[in-house]
């Protein structure tokens, strides 16, 4: 009973890091990356940004911790990969250590102060040099994020149309998988065609 209780916490836990680390992901590519490239205006992100926001203090203003915009790509960097990490522990036989539920609060906690920053930033105009590492920042989440989900659909989307795809994916991936956990996966399966 302790163990489901415990897997049961373990995948709610998954899901929120999951929820913010795909608006964060999402925020990264609109504010640095497609406005640039011109896929899509710079009013629509932020709509879809503020409208995605899981984030409880929306009403309340964050002051971000900066306002640099090479500082926020590496702020961007380390908050993702440290996503990658607690994905990496939730997906894994052990599942999060306790030891790291104070870490792990820290950094659902920072999701505002990465949002701010991203505000902050929102209308930048990046160098070549810093869209070029903005790129190699995306590229590494990207590949992180991949290897600590196992799925390709924890990818980081380069343009509005393959981040509607990935969306319409995920949604098909959590429809096919609703109500399963990887240990009774193939128990559903079975009880479903009968």
């Amino acid at each position: 009973m302790q163990r489901a209780q415990s897997k049961k916490t373990a995948w709610i836990i998954g899901i929120i890091g999951v929820v913010v680390a795909v608006v964060a992901a999402c925020v990264a590519v609109f504010v640095f990356y497609l406005p640039q490239r011109g896929a899509e205006p710079q009013a629509s992100a932020e709509t879809a940004a503020a409208e995605a926001s899981p984030s409880p203090s929306e009403s309340t203003k964050v002051t971000p911790s900066t306002t640099d915009p090479m500082e926020v790509i590496r702020n961007y960097e380390d908050f993702m990969m440290k996503y990658a990490d607690f994905a990496e522990m939730l997906n894994s036989q052990d599942g999060m250590p306790a030891s790291k539920a104070e870490e792990y609060t820290d950094w659902l906690a920072s999701f505002d102060d990465m949002m701010a920053q991203f505000d902050a930033v929102s209308n930048s105009k990046l160098t070549p040099e810093q869209e070029k590492y903005f790129d190699e920042v995306i590229d590494k989440v990207d590949k992180r994020m991949k290897e600590a989900t196992g799925s390709e659909l924890a990818g980081i989307p380069r343009s509005a149309e393959e981040a509607e795809k990935q969306v319409e994916e995920r949604q098909k991936e959590a429809d096919r998988t609703a109500g399963r956990t990887s240990s009774d996966g193939a128990d559903s399966d079975a009880a479903s065609s009968n």
